[in-house]
């Protein structure tokens, strides 16, 4: 089932993060497969207590942790392959594994941009080397703009869990009220776009290889290849879980 990228509708909506999570616990509500195409695939989820859809990207990426991690924090870069990111900076850094983003979302005119403020976390697993990097709104630093629609309630998480054979299996998953006056219909009608352009961009670029910083990434612990083989068999069986 192949899904068309639709503009430029979709800018209105789209919230393109950082690479980083805060699992969407607040809904018992199923997920639905919307797209399964060319190795990625998208599902949406109805929140309880929002008008606003919930969003799920799946993907394996070819890459090392260590290279994979280092195009993750590179966050001026995030312009290059976040769907409709305008700005991405670092405004404070706590440390590698904690620091606020600020990001800014283009709109087509008349419709004003949206920005907002992200703590960003990053944690690994001592079991399975799965990294985790959590990302939600913030009110901690100032950085909003007059000229932008600030959002205010957003979360979500990227999940990188090695599978063997140098391939990576990559969670996206985020749930954001775009605020201002988008009707809900028309955001929810595009949520599928971001994280499927945010994915088909980002897959480019790091199986690319265009980062090789092991030292910099000292942080992130590579698994050894018979426990990568091991997290692939869990990761397959949670997907089949989920469907």
């Amino acid at each position: 089932m192949k899904t068309i990228l639709r503009k430029p509708l979709h800018l209105l909506i789209s919230i393109p993060l950082l690479s980083l999570c805060f699992a969407l616990t607040c809904s018992a509500n199923s997920w639905n497969l919307e797209h399964d195409d060319d190795g990625i695939k998208v599902y949406t989820q109805e929140i309880e207590g929002s008008s606003f859809k919930a969003f799920r990207g799946e993907t394996s990426i070819k890459s090392s942790l260590h290279n994979l991690m280092a195009h993750h924090t590179d966050i001026s870069a995030m312009e290059l392959w976040l769907q409709d990111c305008a700005k991405s900076e670092v405004l404070r850094r706590i440390s590698n594994k904690d620091f606020y983003i600020y990001q800014r979302t283009s709109a087509p005119w008349p419709v004003s941009d949206r920005d907002y403020v992200l703590h960003a976390n990053i944690k690994q697993d001592p079991k399975t080397y799965a990294v985790t990097m959590t990302f939600e709104a913030s009110t901690a630093v100032k950085q909003n703009h007059e000229d932008c629609v600030p959002v205010t309630q957003l979360t979500g998480y990227w999940r990188f869990t090695p599978q063997g054979d140098g391939y990576i299996f990559v969670e996206y998953e985020t749930h954001a009220d775009p605020s201002g006056d988008l009707p809900a219909w028309l955001a929810n009608s595009f949520v599928v776009d971001q994280p499927l352009g945010t994915l088909e961009k980002m897959r480019r670029r790091v199986e690319s290889n265009i980062y090789q910083l092991p030292k910099e990434m000292s942080y992130i612990i590579e698994p050894p290849l018979p426990l990568a083989i091991k997290n692939k068999s869990i990761s397959e069986q949670a997907t089949k879980h989920k469907q």
